[in-house]
């Protein structure tokens, strides 16, 4: 946790425990093993549910916001929950909850897996790739940069600005808004796409 995920190595971890690399291997088979025990130690600070009055979609809403706290204490780590499908008891305890939310809502067992993996996915797609534009914030010159066409040649400065000036300002304004009100508009966005469970039938 302290040499972060960006940075974990097993030499970053053997050099911070003042140990040898080859020791390591005698507690954990290799980085991705390593990975997953840390993953599950976050994991565990997450609960989903139980939907305030019957509120699904409110149950929903507050685990993306304690995932995104979580996940900006550890940059980086989002993009490797999309990158493995874990197993651990962490791991079902958190997806039995959310499907246990959607169930009590009237969806079907399998209706109610596929939302909370749709939900997960696009949280931990919009957090790591808030993670890989991270330096896009902090040196927007980036986006002012030359553009070249597919056969090298480049174009004349004003060119580029007359294509791609207003996106380019278009996309430095929003990656430099507020990301908690970018988030909040992603995490709206899906849960008003999300369907309503089908009326029990009668």
């Amino acid at each position: 946790m302290e040499v972060g995920i960006e940075n974990l190595t097993m030499a970053a971890v053997a050099s911070r425990l003042g140990t040898s690399h080859q020791a390591l291997y005698r507690w954990v088979r290799d980085r991705d093993e390593l990975v997953a025990l840390v993953a599950d130690v976050y994991v565990r600070q997450l609960t989903i549910g139980p939907a305030p009055d019957g509120d699904w979609r409110a149950a929903l809403r507050a685990f993306a916001h304690d995932l995104r706290d979580l996940l900006s204490r550890i940059p980086g780590f989002a993009l490797e929950g999309l990158l493995a499908f874990r197993t651990t008891p962490a791991f079902l305890e958190l997806n039995r909850q959310g499907v246990a939310v959607l169930l009590d809502a009237g969806f079907t067992p399998q209706e109610a897996q596929r939302i909370y993996q749709t939900i997960g996915t696009v949280l931990l797609g919009w957090i790591a790739r808030e993670d890989a534009y991270r330096r896009y914030r902090e040196h927007p010159e980036l986006l002012a940069s030359g553009t070249a066409e597919p056969d090298g040649t480049a174009e004349p400065d004003d060119a580029i600005e007359r294509r791609f000036g207003p996106v380019r300002r278009a996309a430095l304004a929003e990656l430099t808004s507020p990301a908690a009100q970018r988030y909040s508009y992603l995490v709206e966005l899906v849960l008003r796409g999300l369907p309503d469970p089908a009326p029990a039938s009668s």
